[in-house]
């Protein structure tokens, strides 16, 4: 793509991501999320979306929940109290949260 002339933007990472998160390939969503920051693109609205949405779906598994929640754990050591909150009602859907997710993880 950028061999072409034309870099990914942010909603291009957004759709790999998503598309790995659907695919329960949490490992390469969040490598393409590692790629998207050090092209100085800001995760955004869309992206704490889509990991939100894996964190509070009852048809993932808990081994990727816990990746997903080692990867901030490791990376956003201030998000600690939000992330125990969130893996604490994985059953249980969040509507009014997701600001806060962009705001604290993002």
């Amino acid at each position: 793509m950028a061999d072409n002339g034309c870099s990914p933007n942010e909603r291009t990472y957004n759709t790999i991501i998503k598309g790995f998160l659907n695919a329960n390939d949490v490992t390469k969503a969040l490598d393409y999320l590692d790629i998207m920051r050090s092209q100085g693109l800001a995760a955004d609205v869309n992206t704490s979306s889509s990991f939100l949405d894996l964190l509070t779906n009852p048809h993932v598994n808990d081994a990727n929940k816990a990746l997903l929640q080692k990867y901030f754990l490791e990376h956003h050591a201030s998000s600690v109290g939000f992330l125990t909150v969130l893996t604490a009602r994985f059953d249980q859907p969040f509507f009014t949260v997701e600001f806060f997710w962009f705001r604290l993880l993002f």
